[in-house]
């Protein structure tokens, strides 16, 4: 869900959208689902995918954990495992929706 949410907010890198082009449209399109695109990609998330902006904000937000975190509180609550998690729509709108805020009081801290 993480790079789908890159992909709307415009934090993938040029190469990204000339390489994986056909992903992103059917994707934005909601053609095919954010397992569906983390399939297509082998489940990697590299960071030639992210533009500068992109990059800076996964190193200090995913791989800190805390989008784990956050994922784990908005959307696991009560299941058994992470795996758990429906990939819906609405998950994914509910957690853009978090991101989104994440992403915002981020850019305040870099002076952007």
């Amino acid at each position: 869900m993480y790079l789908g949410w890159c992909i709307g907010q415009q934090l993938v890198s040029q190469q990204f959208l000339e390489d994986c082009g056909g992903l992103v449209y059917r994707f934005t399109r909601r053609e095919i689902s954010c397992t569906i695109l983390c399939e297509a990609l082998d489940g990697e998330l590299a960071p030639s995918y992210f533009n500068t902006q992109g990059l800076k904000f996964t190193q200090d937000y995913y791989t800190d954990q805390r989008y784990l975190t956050d994922y784990r509180e908005l959307l696991a609550h009560g299941l058994p495992t992470l795996y758990h998690v429906t990939d819906s729509w609405v998950n994914f709108g509910r957690l853009s929706g978090l991101l989104s805020e994440r992403l915002a009081a981020w850019k305040l801290t870099q002076g952007d």
